[in-house]
C-alpha cells in the first residue's frame, strides 16, 4: 500500500496561509448565514407583531346588560388574551379588559374593589355578579313586561330590544326552553320562521299603507347597473320623413283611393305617443282617455295572492252519498234551587293581665276560624249537636252558647305577691245555617243533523 509524501516542516509552512485563506472564507460563510437567520426571525417577529395589533383591534366592546351575552363575550375575550396577552402581566390584563367595557359594564366594573379586581378571573367573575343581581333582574322584568313594539319600529329592530331582557330574566333556562316559555313558542314552531313570518306580514302592512317601495322598479334597476334616468319621448310623427331618391314626387303624389282614416297622425298614434309623453311644464291634454281607464287599488294584489292560496275542493259525484249523524250541543242555561249549609267553628280568644297600677286590663283578640270536618257537620246538620254542646236555634242559624271568660283578674294583695302575669282565655262555639242557593247549570240539548 502506498503513502502519501511525507509531511515535513516546508510542507507546512506551505499549508498554513491555505488554511488561514479557508478558515476566513468559512467565517465569512457563517456569519452571513447568521445574519440570513436573524433577519427572517426578525420579519417573522415584525409579522405577528402587526397580525397581534390587529387582533387587538378587531376585539369587539360589550356594553350590553345580558349576562349571557356577557358570558360569550368573556369567553371570546379569553380567547384573545390567551392567544395575544401571554406574556402580559395581571395589571396590563386588567387595563385591557377596562378599556373593552362601554356603558353599564364599564360602570359595574368601576364599583369592584382592589381585591374583587386583583386578577382578569375574580374581575370578570365580579361583573357577572353584578349582572345578575335580583335589583337588576326585577328592574328587567318590569321593563320587559312594559316592552311593546313602536309604531315605526321593525320587527328585526324590536327582537334585538326583547332578546337580551328576555335572556336576562331568565339565565337559568337555555334557548329552547326560554322560546318556549317567554316567546310562547311551541316545540313546533321556531323563533326564526316566526320571525319571517312577521317581517312579511310588515311588509304587506307597509305595502297596504303605501309606504313599501315599488320592489318590482327596484330589482330592474339593479339587474340593469344605474338607475334609468327619465327621457321624455318625442312624437314620432314630429321627426322627418325619409323621401326616396329615385322616385321624384313619390309623397306628394295624390292617393284617390287612400283611407282618410289612416294618415301620418293617425288617431292610434296620438293616442300612444301623448300618453306615452310626460311634460315637466305642460299640463296633460287627453285627460278623459286616462280617466278612462281602470284603476287598479292597493288591495287588488292582496287579494290576487290570498286566492292562490285558497284550497279548492272538488266534488267526485261518482260515489253514492252516505248519510251521517252529528250531534251538535248547545249550551242553556237555567235556574233551579237546591239546599245548602254552611258550618262554621269560631274560636274567640282574649287575654287578661294587671297593669303597673294595679289595674286590671282585658284584652280582646280576633277570633280564628277552625276547620270542620265532613262528619262533624252532618252531626251539627242532622242531630244540632257538636263536641262542644247542643246547638241552639236562633231564627235561621244554629249555634252553642259557650261564654269566654271575661272576668277581671285579680289585684295584688301585697306587695311581695306582685309580679307580671298574662292568661289567655278562649271559647270555640259551632254554628251551622241552612241557605237555599241559586245556581247554573248547562244542558246539553241534541240535535240530529243530517250530511
Amino acid at each position: 500500500m502506498a503513502l502519501g509524501p511525507p509531511v515535513t516542516r516546508a510542507t507546512k509552512k506551505l499549508r498554513l496561509p491555505q488554511l488561514i485563506a479557508h478558515f476566513g472564507q468559512g467565517k465569512q460563510q457563517l456569519e452571513g448565514a447568521v445574519n440570513r437567520s436573524l433577519r427572517l426571525i426578525n420579519r417573522r417577529a415584525c409579522a405577528n407583531t402587526v397580525a397581534l395589533n390587529k387582533m387587538a383591534g378587531q376585539l369587539e366592546v360589550f356594553g350590553e346588560d345580558s349576562v349571557i351575552a356577557f358570558d360569550e363575550w368573556a369567553e371570546r375575550f379569553g380567547d384573545y388574551v390567551g392567544a395575544v396577552g401571554r406574556s402580559w402581566s395581571d395589571d396590563e390584563k386588567i387595563a385591557r379588559l377596562k378599556m373593552s367595557l362601554i356603558g353599564t359594564p364599564r360602570q359595574l366594573f368601576k364599583q369592584l374593589t382592589a381585591a374583587e379586581s386583583a386578577n382578569i378571573g375574580l374581575a370578570i367573575r365580579g361583573i357577572r355578579l353584578k349582572l345578575d343581581s335580583p335589583q337588576r333582574r326585577e328592574l328587567t322584568k318590569r321593563t320587559l313586561s312594559l316592552c311593546k313594539q313602536r309604531e315605526n319600529e321593525t320587527v328585526s329592530d324590536f327582537l334585538k330590544r326583547l332578546s337580551p331582557l328576555v335572556e336576562m330574566v331568565n339565565p337559568s333556562l337555555n334557548e329552547q326552553q326560554r322560546k318556549e316559555k317567554v316567546f310562547g313558542l311551541n316545540s313546533v314552531k321556531d323563533l326564526d320562521r316566526v320571525k319571517a313570518q312577521a317581517e312579511e306580514l310588515e311588509s304587506l302592512l307597509l305595502a297596504d299603507r303605501g309606504q313599501m317601495p315599488d320592489s318590482l322598479g327596484n330589482t330592474v334597476q339593479a339587474l340593469s347597473g344605474q338607475r334609468a334616468a327619465f327621457q321624455q319621448q318625442v312624437n314620432n310623427n314630429n321627426l322627418p320623413r325619409m323621401r326616396p331618391q329615385f322616385v321624384s314626387e313619390a309623397n306628394s303624389t295624390p292617393f284617390g283611393n287612400r283611407n282618410r282614416n289612416f294618415n301620418g297622425t293617425n288617431q292610434f298614434g296620438q293616442y300612444r305617443n301623448q300618453n306615452d309623453r310626460r311634460p315637466n311644464n305642460q299640463q296633460m291634454q287627453s285627460q278623459r282617455r286616462w280617466s278612462n281607464r281602470p284603476r287598479l287599488k292597493k288591495l287588488t294584489n292582496l287579494q290576487r295572492k290570498f286566492k292562490a292560496l285558497r284550497v279548492h275542493v272538488s266534488q267526485n259525484l261518482n260515489h253514492p252519498i252516505r248519510k251521517r249523524a252529528i250531534w251538535l250541543y248547545k249550551p242553556n242555561a237555567f235556574q233551579y234551587e237546591a239546599d245548602a249549609w254552611a258550618c262554621r267553628k269560631v274560636q274567640k280568644n282574649a287575654q287578661k293581665h294587671t297593669s303597673l297600677s294595679n289595674v286590671p286590663i282585658i284584652e280582646k283578640l280576633d277570633p280564628d276560624q277552625l276547620d270542620v270536618e265532613r262528619e262533624e257537620c252532618q252531626q251539627m246538620i242532622a242531630h244540632q249537636k257538636c263536641s262542644f254542646g247542643t246547638l241552639t236555634k236562633d231564627g235561621e242559624l244554629f249555634h252553642t252558647d259557650n261564654k269566654i271568660d271575661l272576668t277581671p283578674p285579680g289585684k295584688f294583695p301585697k306587695l311581695h305577691d306582685f309580679h307580671l302575669s298574662t292568661r289567655s282565655t278562649a271559647s270555640v262555639n259551632t254554628l251551622w245555617k241552612p241557605n237555599a242557593g241559586l245556581y247554573l247549570q248547562q244542558q246539553r240539548n241534541p240535535q240530529h243533523w243530517l250530511g
